[in-house]
């Protein structure tokens, strides 16, 4: 702030303020697309055609590769077979598991010509009497067995149709689709190669919206604000505005930097991998330099200059070495008065040095 004196002759006296002392400091980096993404083989096979080349635009859902589905396919068949005879071995289950509960006695009676179950009503109790069987056990078993066949041919048929779906599924990879609106920055196969499950086939990523990729020292991290706008300047261009998006948490433990993200206007014309330069302010809690109001200026042979008022009050003129232009109408001033000086807030062009100022 700014003490201020009213004089009997007009002047207006301020005494030089200050602010802590920040210095600028460039670093370098390098335009990234915002996402970008390395498509991996979903199947191995044969790749049978790659429909572009770096450059060339997708748009979302649009096919980039076509790998060979012949096998697949033939699988499918052998699927849905899997799938039929799943089906058979469960009627075949219940059928049985119904006769166990409904005619259990149905294999003896078979075997005495299909006469009925009488003969069971003399044998039964003389085998439980003797203790060599127990007919209602092995009734029970035989209910239980069926039952048993009966829950593993529908487990049967659940694993094929889960069967069914990876195959669809492959189906589906084996034709590999632009994930977004974007370009394809990097291929790594060709028509006729041979690709493994897990294999990288193209870099994609998406061009219109664009990021600077800058490697921070540690020391400067804690003078950056998430969501704060930086000066930028892209290719020795004309500096523009990015707002910093990411601060990463964990710094580089060779270089001692951290990454740190800004994103770009929408609308910026630039090229993925140009590089960059932004700009950030490094602040001195402990330095700090002079500030007086831009209307203290005057300009004589086109050198900014002020006039210091002494003790005794006499006006003396002082050339400066002005900073930059602050908020509130205000200048640094990097040399040529000190912290503290009283200075005219209000020259004009009548005023000259050795004036003594009257209270």
């Amino acid at each position: 702030m700014f003490s201020e004196n009213n004089f009997k002759s007009g002047y207006k006296v301020v005494t030089v303020g200050s602010i802590p002392l920040n210095r600028r400091v460039v670093l370098g980096g390098r335009v990234v697309p915002k996402v970008e993404v390395n498509l991996l083989s979903q199947v191995s096979g044969d790749v049978i055609e790659v429909l572009g080349q770096e450059g060339d635009f997708f748009r979302e859902g649009e096919l980039l590769v076509r790998l060979e589905k012949e096998s697949l396919k033939a699988e499918l068949s052998s699927v849905y077979a899997e799938i039929d005879s799943a089906k058979e071995v469960i009627r075949n289950a219940e059928v049985q598991y119904s006769k166990s509960i409904i005619s259990p006695d149905a294999d003896a009676n078979r075997m005495l010509g299909g006469v009925p179950g009488l003969f069971s009503m003399f044998t039964d109790p003389m085998r439980n009497f003797t203790n060599r069987g127990d007919s209602s056990f092995e009734k029970y078993a035989n209910r239980t067995n069926s039952y048993s066949n009966y829950a593993q041919a529908k487990n049967r048929l659940k694993q094929a149709y889960a069967h069914l779906k990876q195959v669809k599924e492959k189906l589906e990879d084996a034709n590999v689709q632009a994930p977004f609106d974007g370009m394809i920055v990097s291929k790594f196969i060709n028509k006729g190669d041979i690709v493994n499950l897990g294999q990288k086939i193209i870099s994609f990523s998406n061009v219109k919206d664009l990021q600077i990729e800058v490697q921070v020292p540690a020391r400067y991290i804690f003078n950056l604000v998430k969501g704060n706008f930086y000066k930028v300047r892209i290719n020795s261009s004309k500096i523009i505005n990015a707002r910093l998006k990411q601060i990463y948490p964990i710094a580089n433990n060779q270089s001692h930097t951290v990454r740190v993200k800004f994103d770009l206007p929408s609308g910026i014309l630039a090229i993925a991998g140009t590089y960059a330069e932004v700009e950030i302010i490094e602040e001195f809690s402990n330095k700090e330099i002079a500030v007086i109001p831009e209307s203290a200026i005057l300009y004589r042979s086109s050198l900014p200059s002020v006039y210091i008022v002494d003790y005794q009050n006499k006006l003396e003129l002082k050339f400066i070495r002005l900073g930059e232009k602050l908020q509130n109408g205000r200048y640094s001033v990097l040399s040529g008065i000190n912290i503290g000086d009283r200075v005219i807030k209000n020259p004009d062009f009548l005023i000259k040095s050795k004036i003594v100022l009257n209270n």
